[in-house]
């Protein structure tokens, strides 16, 4: 439908601004037992504390189970208002460059140069949704999203970038509009997404003249007037910082500069240009439309890399010149005063009138958050003015930390760290994550069947937000990064970050599997999220994939001694070097057969077995003695709080037979182990079925390993 722009200025109804409630409800009882799922061919767990027995009071498997019961479970309980969007750009998904009256942009010229993009591709029909829009509305309501971040391409709004309306362009956004609100689901608009029009590169070098604050707002302007009555929530730019950084100091991004006073002097005329933006909305339209206002700034979590003074205060300054430097001036009026201190005159300044027009143009901060490092101060300066000399850092990882398939770390810890310093820093602005979202290799459908790294990822932000919550932080809405895979930028198609997979050749889009457990947690409000003790901490639990009838474990944690059948000299070393948790293997119960192979298995000190000779065990019990006294003497040397669990099956995936079953296990641990092992690792166990007794008992044991060695692998120890 058409609708043209006017100079008048729509009137709607009232539409309620959010509130955050946060429910931090206490929890009662000694134990915390959440929620389980049990699917065909893989178990899905979430942690446990389980009630160690103690020789005198040793419970059975129906007392305990008694004792488990899910009304002490603890989900995850957001807000109502809670807001469950995903995000696009309109240079990474829309296509048609040359369709509907376009202009050209930056990125298109970037992007044909042939010398900046990883497979040499260009979006010019990215996802090609230009012409699949209504698809990819159908395709959000099939997945529960009850918000939609997209940005408007500006060229298609104003070709030249600034002068007449393109008509055509107004049609199709609001054509997007229009089915979005049909849809039920809310528009939520980023003005500027880095596609600058071609045209106001060429007139003003694009974002480093001054006049480019006046054009943008003349942008600006034309959108609220044309899409206000509808959408009520604006972002005037999205990561300042990346445009600044990416385009003018490394040269990864349009429009590929390299230099030390580019960046800073894009990234002034950035914050005014949303500051002007936002004062227009305010002045003259935000009354009437009853909408809001933000940004969207990036910001990785920076840790120290160790206790030192110095390197607190890189970390420090790490974030200072990342998220400090756009969001500084909009809450407190300039720069950090750090960035002054070293950038001296590189570093702009701002008039009072700036600052006065800076302080109240924001109604919220958007974060978009992938990924942490660890910071260190370096051991020399430098001799050149680069953006990254001028912070003075040296960045590096944490040996537990995984990575995806961009190479970023993965630490969801980092994102509730991240927003507690915003809050803290900023007196608690209302917050909302604009971006969170990672890269897997699943670039066949085979794969985004079972893309459970990603959702895992989504699984463990989002219990990072809810912690956050709970401490007090206004955190309005999560928005996934991205409703489907597209065109990275300078990776070109090679990095998938989609909910939704989209087949380049076909353009065929098929949801993954993480896309529809996050549809399946925005229509639960996140109550399919479990989280242990009512929030306040973060676990990333273990979860068995059906690699083989045994489920496969992956993702070992470090600190951890994988125990296959170890001795009680290798247990008691691998103790006094570290190790706080010893999974005591007990896989192998094998006849005397003589030779090497009886050698190698001679260390199961305390398994006693009686086997048939066609190799199936009869009768399974531990012989306690040995294990009783290394835990006495550990314990008396000091090493009390070592986490002992049994296992059955191989951590290592090479699985020896016969498995001693779980059913066995259940005995020897409920009757006479409790007060010795405190969980046991399992793998399904053929002879079993998943809902037997046994095997729901060896359910909760692993969920409680799963905590645990999570703890272990933060070089944490549990206190039970």
């Amino acid at each position: 439908m058409s609708r043209e722009v006017s100079n008048g200025i729509s009137s709607t109804e009232h539409t309620k601004l959010l509130t955050i409630t946060a429910e931090n409800d206490s929890a009662t009882g000694s134990l915390y037992c959440l929620r389980k799922q049990l699917v065909v061919g893989a178990v899905t767990t979430a942690a446990v504390l389980l009630l160690c027995t103690s020789p005198s009071s040793p419970l059975s498997f129906l007392e305990w189970s008694q004792r488990n019961k899910i009304e002490s479970s603890k989900p995850v309980r957001f807000p109502e208002t809670f807001i469950w969007g995903v995000a696009t750009s309109s240079y990474q998904i829309e296509g048609a460059i040359d369709e509907g009256g376009r202009g050209k942009t930056i990125w298109d010229k970037f992007c044909h140069q042939g010398i900046h993009i990883s497979d040499n591709s260009t979006g010019d029909v990215a996802c090609d949704h230009y012409h699949r829009m209504e698809e990819d509305v159908a395709m959000m309501k099939q997945l529960n999203i009850e918000a939609y971040r997209f940005s408007i391409a500006w060229s298609r709004i104003l070709p030249n970038g600034t002068g007449g309306v393109n008509q055509a362009g107004v049609d199709f956004y609001n054509d997007l509009i229009d089915t979005l609100v049909g849809h039920g689901i809310e528009p939520w608009v980023t003005l500027y997404h880095w596609d600058l029009p071609e045209a106001l590169q060429v007139k003003y070098g694009g974002w480093l003249d001054p006049r480019i604050v006046d054009v943008f707002a003349e942008y600006a302007q034309v959108c609220f007037l044309a899409f206000g009555d509808r959408v009520k929530n604006w972002i005037t730019i999205n990561e300042a910082w990346t445009v600044s950084v990416n385009g003018f100091s490394t040269g990864i991004h349009a429009p590929g500069h390299l230099s030390s006073t580019e960046p800073y002097l894009v990234g002034h005329h950035l914050l005014l240009a949303h500051s002007k933006a936002a004062s227009i909305y305010k002045s003259f339209f935000q009354l009437r439309q009853k909408g809001r206002i933000g940004i969207a700034n990036c910001g990785d979590f920076r840790y120290p890399r160790t206790d030192r003074p110095e390197d607190r205060e890189a970390a420090e300054r790490a974030m200072l010149f990342q998220f400090g430097w756009f969001t500084d001036p909009l809450l407190l009026g300039d720069y950090p005063p750090i960035m002054r201190q070293l950038l001296g005159d590189r570093l702009p300044s701002f008039t009072e009138d700036n600052r006065a027009e800076l302080v109240n143009s924001t109604d919220f901060i958007g974060l978009n958050y992938y990924s942490s490092f660890l910071a260190s101060k370096p051991a020399f300066k430098t001799a050149d003015n680069s953006y990254w000399a001028d912070m003075y850092v040296d960045f590096s990882g944490d040996a537990k930390w995984t990575t995806n398939d961009m190479g970023w770390y993965v630490v969801p810890d980092g994102l509730r760290e991240m927003l507690l310093w915003i809050s803290k820093r900023y007196r608690n602005p209302l917050l909302f994550i604009t971006e969170n979202g990672t890269a897997e290799k699943d670039d066949n459908l085979e794969l985004v069947k079972q893309d459970e790294r990603r959702r895992v990822f989504f699984e463990s932000h989002l219990r990072a937000c809810y912690d956050a919550i709970v401490q007090g932080v206004s955190l309005g809405g999560y928005f996934a990064w991205s409703l489907m895979d597209n065109f990275e930028w300078q990776f070109g198609y090679t990095r998938r970050f989609g909910l939704c997979s989209v087949n380049f050749q076909t353009m065929e889009r098929t949801p993954k599997m993480s896309g529809q457990w996050y549809g399946a947690t925005a229509l639960a409000n996140g109550a399919n999220i479990d989280i242990e003790n009512g929030g306040n901490k973060n676990w990333q639990h273990r979860r068995l994939l059906p690699a083989s009838k045994y489920g496969r474990r992956v993702e070992i944690p470090k600190r951890v001694l994988i125990g296959y059948g170890s001795n009680m000299d290798m247990v008691k070393e691998a103790v006094y070097n570290g190790v706080n948790i010893v999974v005591w293997s007990f896989i192998s119960i094998i006849p005397n057969r003589g030779g090497a192979l009886q050698k190698a298995r001679a260390r199961n000190f305390n398994v006693v077995g009686s086997v048939s000779n066609a190799g199936a065990v009869l009768v399974t019990k531990l012989n306690l003695t040995a294990l009783t006294l290394l835990i006495e003497d550990l314990s008396q040397n000091g090493f009390g709080d070592v986490v002992h669990l049994a296992s059955i099956g191989g951590w290592n995936g090479g699985h020896l037979s016969p498995l001693v079953s779980a059913r066995e296990w259940w005995i020897t641990f409920s009757e006479a182990a409790g007060f010795i092992f405190d969980g046991i690792d399992w793998d399904l166990e053929g002879d079993d079925f998943l809902s037997s007794p046994s095997n729901v008992f060896a359910i909760d044991c692993l969920d409680k390993m799963g905590h645990i060695s999570q703890l272990a692998s933060e070089g944490k120890r549990w206190s039970g």
